[in-house]
């Protein structure tokens, strides 16, 4: 039977991550060392210059105190390499309409660095972004479109970090092994996007979608997330290895718990549609037990009941333990209701157990257990019977038997044959 282990599974990527951390940097110092080479070589590699000028706009941080900052245009640039731009802007600052944007074509960057950095109403479209970096940026009303961040020969990655997006559009980009770490995402959309071992880490994510999307083996842990969402035409494709850990509650308030539950219920919607029906069970199981976390009265109550019985649906253990502690529960209830056992009559109260001796309550208990077992298991040889309020006991102990019985035998065959 499948169970997901999640903290067994998010050390493992935490240390994948780790591993394409240390990589990317082994691999940016190995370019760097034969882009000097080259530039030694070769003149024309040297200068390329950027446009620039300066605004005065509204910090973004606060939307109320004006900044001055420098923005820079491509215009005439075709090729970027190990180029830092530091605190500042791209696009248009003049705009506050968020479909006109400042497009930016056909630009290849290799090994830039943008730190502090605004992105605001600028759409980058056939470029191609290599082993980039986006440390503490801002972007406001940004689109990828048809962006290449990866590339199978020099194992580059892209990483975003300590930066913000607000209205963020990767259209039919190629994002494989990119990483998202300890960012602040308000909104950000991600439309027929390869994100095939990506990794999402540490972000406090406001509201991402997902259109059409490959996300193979894709990952996010340790991850605050509010609204996840699939608005597939097609089917957005997932594996076994794909991971969404536990989200970090952000408010322990049912408006929260009902976002989560749906969250949760949406990617187990996706993994069914994938038919990776195991996997699916699990995120069904914590769509549950959010859920019952917004419920009150008989509502809450039944969840309860179905938790304990089955994990709703998904633990067959719960109902076996279940079984073993309401036969336990009875056994010790027969012995102060009463049985009888051919002349001898179990019947104890208070003062009677605190005299008898413990050997002789051992053996009466473990009769006890027999007969609570062959009730709850409907078997009933005889041999033992009820007495008194025992009777009705007996009967109601039958009832839960059969029930739990019957949960624990589907609940079992569901989890196999998935």
């Amino acid at each position: 039977m499948y169970e997901y282990n999640f903290n067994d599974i998010r050390k493992t990527i935490e240390e994948i991550l780790d591993k394409s951390l240390t990589k990317s940097k082994e691999a940016y110092y190995n370019q760097l060392e034969i882009f000097k080479k080259d530039q030694d070589d070769n003149e024309s590699l040297k200068d390329v210059k950027v446009k620039k000028k300066k605004i005065i706009m509204k910090d973004p941080s606060n939307g109320q105190a004006n900044i001055e900052k420098e923005v820079i245009d491509f215009e005439d640039v075709e090729n970027l390499k190990f180029e830092t731009f530091y605190n500042v802007g791209f696009g248009l600052f003049e705009m506050t309409s968020e479909i006109i944007y400042k497009t930016v074509y056909n630009i290849k960057f290799e090994y830039v660095i943008f730190k502090n950095c605004i992105f605001k109403n600028i759409q980058f479209e056939n470029c191609i972004f290599l082993g980039c970096e986006f440390l503490d940026c801002t972007f406001l009303n940004t689109k990828f479109k048809e962006d290449e961040f990866f590339n199978f020969n020099l194992e580059s990655i892209a990483y975003f970090s300590n930066s913000s997006f607000h209205n963020c559009i990767f259209d039919k980009t190629n994002l494989r092994k990119s990483i998202f770490q300890q960012n602040k995402i308000k909104n950000i959309q991600f439309i027929l996007c390869n994100l095939k071992k990506s990794i999402f880490d540490k972000d406090e994510i406001e509201s991402i979608y997902f259109s059409d999307c490959n996300l193979k083996s894709f990952s996010m842990i340790n991850s605050k997330v509010y609204k996840l969402e699939f608005d597939d035409e097609f089917v957005t494709k997932l594996n076994e290895n794909t991971f969404f850990d536990k989200f970090i509650c952000r408010d322990k308030n049912k408006e929260y718990y009902a976002s989560i539950s749906k969250t949760y219920k949406n990617i187990a919607s996706q993994f069914e549609s994938n038919r990776i029906l195991n996997i699916s069970g699990e995120y069904h199981y914590l769509y549950k037990c959010s859920q019952s976390k917004t419920l009150e009265g008989f509502s809450k109550f039944k969840s309860k009941i179905f938790w304990l019985t089955c994990g709703y649906g998904e633990r067959p253990t719960y109902a076996l333990i279940t079984s073993l502690e309401i036969v336990l529960i009875f056994a010790i209830i027969y012995m102060f209701t009463g049985i009888s056992i051919g002349d001898r009559l179990i019947n104890y109260n208070l003062t009677s157990f605190s005299i008898l001796e413990k050997k002789l309550i051992l053996v009466d208990f473990l009769e006890s257990l027999y007969f609570s077992l062959v009730t709850f298991t409907t078997v009933g040889y005889g041999d033992i019977i009820p007495i008194g309020t025992s009777i009705i006991l007996s009967s109601i102990e039958m009832i839960l038997g059969v029930t739990l019985v019957g949960i624990w035998t589907a609940t079992l065959a569901r989890k196999i044959t998935r």
